[in-house]
Parts: C-alpha cells; sequence; structure tokens
C-alpha cells in the first residue's frame, strides 16, 4: 500500500504587523482557515492514486481538486486545529509571539483548547484506520503542516517507510509505503 501526503498551497495572506491583541490575533487565524487566496504554482503529482482524501478546510479542498483533477473525499479529521483564546485579559503582543503562544498551546493540550494535539492524534488515528481496512492501494491525502507531521509519524508506527516530516513545503508529495 502507497499513502501520498501533500500541504496545501501557499495562504496569500500577510502577517498583521506590531503590536496586535489576542483577539486581532484569533481573527486573523480564522480568516486564514477560510481563505481561497492561494499563490498556486503548476503542479504535477506523480504516480497513480486511486482516491483522494482532502481536509475540509478551503486551502486543502483547492490544492486537492488542482492536484488531484478527480472527485475528492473531504474528511474533517485532517483539518487543522484552530486556535481558540488562551488568556481572558486582552494583552497586546506581537504577532508572531501570539501565534507561537496559541500553537503551544495546542500541541501541549493546554485547557483553554478544545481540539489539542490528543484529540487531534485520535482522529487522525480513527481516519488512518479507516483508510487501512478500506479497498484503496494508492491513496493521497492533502492536509497541513501539523496534521502531516502527526499523519508521518502514525504511519511510520504502523510499519510504512517514509520520512518524519515536521515542516512539510507546500505542495510536495512525500510518499509512504507499506510492503
Amino acid at each position: 500500500m502507497k499513502i501520498g501526503l501533500i500541504r496545501h498551497f501557499r495562504v496569500n495572506k500577510p502577517f498583521l504587523k506590531g503590536i496586535v491583541s489576542q483577539s486581532e490575533t484569533l481573527i486573523w487565524l480564522k480568516e486564514y482557515e477560510a481563505s481561497s487566496s492561494l499563490i498556486i504554482t503548476p503542479t504535477k503529482v506523480k504516480g497513480h492514486w486511486e482516491i483522494c482524501y482532502s481536509s475540509c478546510l478551503t486551502r486543502a479542498v483547492i490544492t486537492a481538486k488542482k492536484v488531484y483533477g478527480n472527485e475528492i473525499t473531504c474528511l474533517p479529521a485532517f483539518n487543522e486545529p484552530s486556535g481558540e483564546k488562551i488568556f481572558r485579559k486582552n494583552i497586546r503582543l506581537p504577532f508572531l509571539l501570539w501565534a507561537t503562544l496559541i500553537r503551544f498551546a495546542i500541541v501541549t493540550n493546554h485547557k483553554s483548547q478544545s481540539n489539542g494535539k490528543r484529540i487531534l492524534t485520535e482522529r487522525i488515528e480513527a481516519a488512518i484506520d479507516m483508510i487501512l481496512s478500506g479497498p484503496h492501494e494508492n491513496v493521497l491525502i492533502v492536509s497541513h503542516a501539523f496534521v502531516m507531521d502527526i499523519l508521518s509519524r502514525r504511519l511510520i508506527k504502523k510499519g510504512f517507510k517514509g520520512q518524519k516530516i515536521s515542516r512539510p513545503k507546500h505542495v510536495v508529495l512525500y510518499e509512504y509505503e507499506k510492503p
């Protein structure tokens, strides 16, 4: 069996500048999640893929349709978790610091985040089990950097050969094969 992982096209949305509030950062993150403004580059995916699963987020769906071309199947399990408010007070910090704090809260399963890494990993594990028990031998998955990091590690634990990825490049195919 072969599974290919692809990260979505780069989103065309500049970072906020200067010192911003947590609320402004969360609004920016929600706009990023829903954005259909992508930097689309000509891309061909090597290999024969029987089916393509995609995150349900717009940037992944658009990417999946461009690179796969056929009908895709959206799976919420491959959605990137959205950040939630960490502090009650409206502190102002540089945007990238806020983004880092929110991501850190997700990764460490902070109580402020309803979709922490533990919950995301469980969702991904269930989706992988469903895919492995299905009839397809060549499966393409289009998702997001954080999700792909977890996906690559789970596939390797299940006996697939391929590289662990922590910072996948946009629209690059990462292949995992199980004899």
